[in-house]
C-alpha cells in the first residue's frame, strides 16, 4: 500500500477499534503494521487479540516495544498478565524490573508461578530436566531449549542455571548466554562459573556490567571506528561481528590489564585473509589466541 492507502488503514483501524469492532481493526491494521510498524499500531492490535482472548497472538504483539507499556502501572498489569498467561514468566520478571512498580509486579509474578507448579507439575520437571542437561544436545537444540525455558520460574531456572555455568562439555557461547540472561533478571546470589580456560570464576549476576560496557570491547570498539574508514565495508563488517562475538565468549572476563589495539586487528585482519599478522605481546597473543580458537569451534560446531 502507498502512504495514504496506509494512513486510510490507520484511520480505518482506530474506528473500528473504538467502536469494539477488533476483528475489523486486526484485519485493518494488521497489514499496515507489517509494512510500518508503530508503538500505536502495536498498542491497538494487542488489545484487540486480548478481547479476542487471543492471547497468543496478542503477545508477539506486545513483544514489539514493552517499553510502551511501563508508563503506567495499568498498563504495566496488562502488559503482565498477558505475558503469564504466556507462562513467559522470566520475560514478566526482566520487564518488571525495569519499572517503577517492580515490587508489586514481581509478587504477581510469584503468585503466578506457584500456581504454575502447582498446576503443571510434569511439563515443569521436564523442562527443568531438559535444561539441566542442555550439554547432551546439539547447538542447534540447545538454542531452541534456551528458547523453551523462558517459561520456567525463576526458582528453577537459577537452579539449572548454576550448573550450566560449570558444565565442561556445555559450548561457551552456551554457557555466556545462560550467564547474561541471570544478569538480565539481576539474579542476587553468588554463583561459580567456568570460564575459557578451565579456571573457575565466582560471580554475582547482578552486579556484572553488559557485553557492551567491557573495558577491553570499548578500547576495541574505538580502534575498529578509526579502521572502518581504511577498509571495505565488508570487511568492516566481519571484524565488527568477530569482535562482538570473541567479547561475547570472553564474558564477564578478560585477563589482559592493557591491550595493543592496533596489533590485536592486524591479526584480526591476517586471519581474515590468511596471512602474517602483527606482533603482539604474549600476554595479549595467549590470549587473542584462545579467543580465535574459540570461535573456529564455534564455526565448525555451526557448519
Amino acid at each position: 500500500m502507498n502512504d495514504d492507502e496506509y494512513q486510510q488503514a490507520i484511520q480505518a483501524g482506530q474506528l473500528a477499534y473504538q467502536n469494539e469492532e477488533w476483528q475489523v481493526a486486526i484485519d485493518t491494521l494488521e497489514p499496515a503494521f507489517a509494512q510500518k510498524p508503530t508503538r500505536q499500531i502495536q498498542k491497538i492490535l494487542g488489545a484487540s487479540f486480548v478481547q479476542l482472548e487471543d492471547l497468543v497472538n496478542a503477545w508477539t504483539y506486545l513483544q514489539y516495544a514493552p517499553q510502551v507499556y511501563q508508563d503506567s502501572l495499568e498498563h504495566a498489569q496488562f502488559y503482565l498478565a498477558v505475558a503469564l498467561k504466556n507462562t513467559y514468566f522470566l520475560v514478566a520478571r526482566e520487564f518488571a524490573l525495569a519499572t517503577a512498580w517492580n515490587a508489586t509486579l514481581i509478587s504477581q509474578i510469584v503468585a503466578a508461578e506457584q500456581t504454575f507448579r502447582n498446576s503443571e507439575a510434569k511439563l515443569l520437571k521436564m523442562q527443568a530436566r531438559q535444561f539441566y542437561h542442555l550439554s547432551n544436545y546439539s547447538l542447534g537444540e540447545q538454542n531452541e531449549i534456551l528458547q523453551q525455558v523462558e517459561h520456567l520460574p525463576l526458582h528453577e531456572y537459577v537452579a539449572g542455571a548454576q550448573f550450566l555455568l560449570i558444565d565442561p562439555f556445555l559450548s561457551a557461547v552456551t554457557r555466556n548466554t545462560v550467564l547474561n540472561r541471570l544478569r538480565e533478571l539481576a539474579v542476587h546470589k553468588q554463583l561459580a562459573f567456568r570460564w575459557l580456560d578451565g579456571r573457575q570464576l565466582q560471580i554475582r549476576p547482578d552486579t556484572l556490567p553488559t557485553v557492551e560496557a567491557l573495558p577491553l570491547y570499548q578500547t576495541l570498539t574505538q580502534e575498529l571506528d578509526q579502521l572502518e574508514n581504511m577498509q571495505d565495508p565488508l570487511v568492516s563488517q566481519m571484524l565488527q561481528e568477530q569482535l562482538r562475538l570473541e567479547m561475547f565468549l570472553t564474558y564477564p572476563f578478560s585477563p589482559l590489564t592493557a591491550v595493543d589495539s592496533q596489533s590485536w586487528f592486524d591479526n584480526e585482519l591476517a586471519a581474515l585473509h590468511q596471512s602474517t599478522g602483527g606482533v603482539e605481546s604474549p600476554a595479549q597473543s595467549e590470549y587473542h589466541e584462545l579467543l580465535l580458537k574459540q570461535v573456529q569451534t564455534l564455526f565448525n560446531t555451526v557448519n
